[in-house]
């Protein structure tokens, strides 16, 4: 099991916390899932959908460490 804990400008708190919404299941009938669970599998969710979609920001595979999809400088 992972714990995962940080502080985020308000900024980025609110685009974490949009995005998060986006990905978060509303709870049905059946569900016994609490909400703390359904947000952290919301969290796998996007992680999963930018693994796929983005390349990494470390400054792999030609992308700028400073953002997404931005081309290194050579």
């Amino acid at each position: 099991m992972w714990a995962i804990t940080g502080m985020l400008d308000e900024v980025d708190g609110a685009i974490l916390a949009e995005t998060l919404a986006s990905f978060t299941r509303p709870p049905d009938t059946h569900d016994t899932t609490t909400p703390a669970q359904r947000s952290a599998d919301a969290l796998t969710d996007m992680s999963k959908a930018a693994a796929a979609n983005t390349p990494p920001r470390r400054g792999v595979r030609g992308v700028h460490p400073g953002g997404f999809g931005e081309p290194a400088h050579q």
